[in-house]
């Protein structure tokens, strides 16, 4: 009995320690524009007296942790600070000027403007679509295995366990680390051993994740799953 129990534990704190590594983090991505639309570049965005991004030219900024924070302080250029609450939206759109703000839930607009540089990207820094069906064409179940050979400039190494994982030409990352950041419809994930691949629609892959701030510096592998 002790030993059945013994198993029971030991497979509960795998499936737990499996999911924590795979599972997709919380992702809130901000958009803060003035009162006319257009977007407020470089603001300090804070969670609990913290400085975890800054908006990029386009006005956006991304959070990611293990769940989303109550709220995030912005500091607009002329240095008033105003603290937003979050309420539970991943996708955040936040109007401002110099004495009030609003708050309101935008996914389509940020998507597309995130999508838009991709695409403005691709003509400079040569990133590649492959669609769903062009991995399943290859026969693998891995998803990262189906990429080989489908993305010029993609690498797929195996370590001496069989796990394959990515490596895209140019990547600049200062902390030694060659990942790419991946990315599943909008949330950030460790890794794609989750995902089916019969769930997937499409794969965009930035060899210039720069519009995902610095985790993207050894580019960006763009998930989109079948709705």
């Amino acid at each position: 009995m002790k030993a059945i129990l013994l198993l029971i534990i030991l497979f509960t704190n795998s499936l737990l320690s499996y999911s924590q590594k795979t599972a997709p983090k919380d992702t809130l991505v901000g958009l803060i524009v003035n009162k006319s639309g257009k977007a407020i570049k470089n603001v300090p965005v804070s969670v609990s007296g913290k400085e975890m991004n800054h908006t990029n030219r386009k006005g956006i900024f991304m959070i990611v942790g293990d769940h989303l924070p109550d709220s995030v302080t912005i500091m607009l250029p002329s240095k008033k600070l105003f603290q937003i609450p979050v309420n539970g939206m991943n996708f955040l759109k936040i109007n401002t000027n110099e004495t009030e703000y609003s708050v309101s839930q935008a996914k389509d607009e940020i998507i597309n403007i995130g999508y838009g540089e991709m695409r403005k990207s691709r003509s400079t820094t040569g990133d590649f679509s492959v669609t769903g069906d062009a991995l399943r064409e290859t026969g693998e179940r891995n998803i990262i295995s189906a990429l080989a050979g489908k993305i010029p400039g993609l690498n797929v190494v195996y370590n001496n366990n069989g796990q394959a994982t990515i490596i895209i030409r140019g990547g600049s990352s200062m902390e030694g680390n060659n990942d790419p950041l991946y990315v599943v419809d909008g949330s950030i994930s460790d890794d794609l051993t989750f995902l089916n691949i019969n769930d997937v629609e499409r794969i965009d892959v930035l060899k210039d994740g720069s519009i995902y701030g610095a985790r993207g510096a050894n580019g960006a592998i763009v998930v989109t799953t079948k709705k």
